[in-house]
């Protein structure tokens, strides 16, 4: 049976939707399964829209489901709620649910334990009961595939068991205090690098340790860090700052200037499009009775077909700062890569934070509030904690993958595309680089009045970078390394 055939008339559930996976799902079911039943999905109110009715419209009316029929994109139901709520209250408005997709977490790398164990083990943990009662055909869980990633160099799409219990950790949480929660958390990770990591491994055991009561198959997804899109809905397509995006956008402005990457080490970005295309594969994969596995694992990688290296994107930035300048650029972009963590903190002091310093010096001076320094120490904390992951590399098996596909029909394959193995990653990073200044920054790159105007600008930006900076950047060390030398003679004479 084809995908269409499959999915046709099933209702689905989906949490998440206002992230860039679920949006991109529910897109890719709209535009591809025309006869897809309703599509209900968990939405709260925000600080921009306090009425999630209007958060939902909101989304609904904007990329990519404004280039959609109005008929289709009436199959999006609300379901108003969060994932803090009893579902059971729900009762009445998914008894007709076939398919549950969870993909609502905390991706924030700096989570408290608490709040982690929360939002992504206990709301999985209420679901996944409450699914119980629905009885639907299949539960898709969107787990990580660096939920084990102590285990360095292979991860099979197996469930390694934790040395904690996931429901006594969540009683334990329910009365600890947030200062217990962080005495606790370095006890908890030992190897895991964050709280985001190691609530997702709990999850999974969770989840593995109540498959004998459940009725209804459940499937884990692993996707590696999940990029912008490679084809749909847009080539570029991006909604969020997270992991790799906001770097981008950090060098763009010109406030990333030091990295500790080793360009050797092999990045695993998975374009949301493919890693779209092969959720809805396996949940026809299992839906069709191709799984024996009641619970099954699967990998959306790309490293093992077609891996990338750091150097990729080293490569690219030079081009990119050409091809696509940002119109409000502060500086000239430039990514000195700096492995030795002792040179890259000096550097990173000199030519990142000390420069942030004068600008703010400058904008106070002008009466503007805006403050370049509070934007240098997010980007510096975005990529610390994405350090571990930019340090290390893995192979991830991908044997369920090759089967999802291996069973889909010649039309299916092209329609729900999954291979990474033909993805030209310097294209794709030049490509998600124009996302970055496309779709979050609203920028356009056509007109050539605009054009020409930020070619002006970015000749006096590079003029600043080659002139101006080295003499700023020596000033810097004059002030910070023989000022204190001077005034310690000044006193010895005194």
């Amino acid at each position: 049976m084809s995908v269409q055939e499959t999915l046709s008339g099933k209702t689905f559930f989906i949490t998440g939707f206002t992230g860039l996976v679920g949006k991109c799902l529910v897109w890719k079911l709209l535009k591809s399964v025309p006869d897809v039943g309703c599509i209900k999905v968990l939405v709260r109110g925000s600080k921009q829209f306090p009425s999630a009715r209007d958060r939902l419209n909101s989304i609904l009316s904007d990329l990519p489901f404004s280039d959609l029929d109005p008929e289709v994109t009436n199959k999006v139901t609300l379901v108003e709620g969060d994932l803090a709520q009893d579902y059971n209250q729900l009762n009445g408005l998914l008894a007709d649910v076939s398919v549950v997709v969870h993909a609502a977490a905390t991706v924030n790398f700096e989570e408290t334990m608490g709040d982690a164990v929360e939002v992504n083990l206990a709301a999985t943990s209420r679901l996944l009961n409450f699914c119980a009662s629905l009885n639907p055909q299949l539960f898709l869980y969107v787990s990580t595939a660096y939920s084990h990633c102590d285990q360095e160099g292979y991860i099979s799409e197996k469930i390694p068991c934790v040395d904690e219990d996931p429901d006594m950790i969540m009683e334990a949480f329910k009365w600890m205090t947030p200062e217990m929660g962080d005495a606790l958390q370095p006890h908890l990770l030992k190897k895991k690098p964050n709280s985001y990591i190691y609530t997702k491994a709990l999850t999974e055991n969770y989840i593995q340790a109540k498959m004998p009561s459940l009725t209804f198959p459940v499937t884990i997804v692993r996707p590696t860090i999940v990029g912008a899109a490679l084809h749909e809905p847009y080539p570029g397509f991006i909604d969020n700052y997270n992991a790799l995006t906001g770097a981008l956008a950090a060098y763009g402005y010109g406030l990333w200037r030091v990295s500790g990457f080793d360009s050797n080490i092999v990045f695993d970005c998975v374009p949301v499009d493919l890693c779209v295309n092969g959720m809805i594969a396996t949940i026809n994969h299992v839906l069709t009775g191709k799984s024996r596995d009641k619970l099954l694992v699967a990998h959306l990688s790309t490293s093992g077909a077609n891996p990338a290296r750091w150097n990729v994107l080293n490569d690219v930035q030079l081009v990119a700062r050409e091809k696509y300048p940002f119109e409000k650029a502060l500086r000239y972009p430039r990514v000195f890569i700096l492995p030795n963590e002792f040179w890259e903190r000096i550097t990173v002091f000199i030519a990142q934070d000390s420069f942030a310093k004068l600008y703010d010096v400058v904008l106070c001076l002008s009466g503007n509030k805006f403050r370049v320094s509070r934007i240098t120490t997010r980007i510096k904390r975005l990529l610390r904690s994405t350090m571990y992951f930019v340090r290390h590399s893995w192979k991830f098996e991908q044997t369920t993958f090759e089967q999802v596909h291996d069973n889909l029909t010649e039309e299916d394959k092209q329609e729900f595309p999954m291979l990474s193995s033909e993805i030209n990653w310097h294209d794709y990073y030049l490509q998600y680089y124009a996302g970055v200044k496309t779709y979050l920054l609203k920028e356009t790159i056509e007109p050539e009045e605009i054009a020409r105007r930020t070619r002006n600008r970015q000749i006096l930006l590079k003029f600043m970078f080659y002139v101006g900076e080295p003499l700023i950047i020596i000033l810097i060390i004059a002030i910070f390394f023989y000022v204190p030398f001077y005034l310690c003679n000044v006193l010895n004479l005194i």
